[in-house]
């Protein structure tokens, strides 16, 4: 942000850009009907169409007057917590201690009490869904689908928020089955999961503000219903940017310790590919902001898209290192490929495993090397 807007406060809180979107949401629903000169009245969301999909702008003013203005700015963090920037910009006069000090206040309780709602309180749990599937295969008589879902775990996470017509929450529902149950009974994931959640969209129909935007059905790496059969660990790395990353080399790890290949090939190209837009979001910012992400459809670059644009930048990384050269272009051009078969294909066999247990130390290396790359950007 330019030297001329005014810093007032800078804090990171608990909970997704879009819990603090529903919160500011229901904030200007109660305000806009009682509007005082004297107290603080949340004019706009002020979020830019090109924006990436974790930021957010709002607009705030003191007594819905448009002299005095102040802005917050919202930014979701790879550890699902949410950076706020309030400032002053130059335009307009600031609001002062209703903004800086009470306002500011006030939100923070609001976003304390926030965080702590659970879908819990949604009026069907996951395991209503779970039942309520069930008995659309049952009526199918689709004993293999039946099959899978028995013992099966799931959880419901938000996924975005829209403010339009009083509000839709948007879910992602999450489904962990059996490993075995997987191989056998899941041979299109794709064409399954589509099939469950236009189910799942018809469950939530009698509810307007919830509906279930994607569905991802994945093994279960629970002890009590796996054991693992190799120990140690796949990917070793001590200096680990951030819970993000931890939680997913974790995730790596359990699934080598498992056997499980599918698994184990997405997870790793979803590492390559997240510490590739990071490097070049750190890099170059908004300045040009398509190297990694894509403003029309709204999402990150495409993995074949950020490994093109990286061999285009190549030189302006030779301060840091010569080896982000032609050949580690190729090395992670595996990772991608290796990951979108492992997406679309049941193909387990040890030919896959051993694979990935002959690149082990080039993919240890790959990794350090570009966590190093990131902590040197300027």
């Amino acid at each position: 942000m330019e030297d001329q807007y005014k810093r007032i406060h800078e804090v990171v809180i608990e909970g997704s850009l879009e819990d603090f979107r529903a919160l500011m949401h229901e904030i200007r629903e109660t305000d806009s009907k009682n509007i005082r000169e004297d107290v603080i009245y949340l004019h706009e969301e002020a979020t830019s169409p090109s924006s990436p999909k974790n930021i957010g702008k709002w607009e705030l003013t003191l007594g819905g007057s448009l002299q005095k203005r102040g802005y917050i700015n919202a930014r979701q963090l790879p550890n699902g917590k949410t950076k706020l920037l309030f400032y002053y910009s130059p335009k307009y006069l600031p609001i002062g201690e209703q903004f800086e000090e009470n306002f500011f206040q006030t939100l923070m309780s609001q976003m304390e009490i926030a965080s702590n709602v659970k879908t819990d309180n949604l009026p069907l749990s996951p395991s209503d869904i779970l039942q309520g599937l069930q008995g659309f295969f049952l009526s199918e008589d689709a004993q293999d689908k039946l099959l899978l879902l028995k013992d099966a775990k799931a959880e419901l996470i938000q996924k975005d928020y829209d403010n339009w017509n009083g509000g839709t929450y948007y879910y992602s529902l999450k489904i962990d089955v059996l490993p075995s149950k997987f191989r056998k009974f899941v041979d299109k994931p794709q064409e399954l999961e589509q099939q469950i959640l236009e189910k799942g969209q018809d469950l939530l129909r009698p509810y307007p503000n919830l509906s279930l935007s994607e569905v991802c059905l994945a093994p279960s790496l629970s002890e009590d219903s796996y054991k693992p059969t190799v120990e140690g660990k796949f990917i070793e790395i001590v200096n680990i940017p951030d819970d993000f990353y931890k939680k997913l080399i974790d995730e790596i790890n359990q699934a080598y310790n498992f056997q499980l290949p599918i698994s184990l090939s997405v997870l790793i190209r979803k590492l390559f590919e997240n510490l590739i837009i990071d490097i070049l979001r750190k890099k170059y910012g908004t300045e040009e902001l398509e190297l990694y992400y894509d403003p029309r459809r709204r999402r990150f670059q495409d993995f074949s898209v950020l490994l093109k644009n990286l061999e285009a930048k190549q030189p302006d990384f030779h301060h840091i290192s010569t080896n982000l050269n032609q050949n580690f272009i190729i090395q992670l051009n595996w990772y991608r490929e290796t990951g979108n078969s492992g997406a679309h294909s049941i193909d387990t066999d040890k030919v896959a495993m051993e694979s990935y247990k002959d690149k082990k130390d080039e993919i240890n290396r790959n990794i350090h090397f570009l966590v190093r790359v990131l902590q040197n950007i300027s």
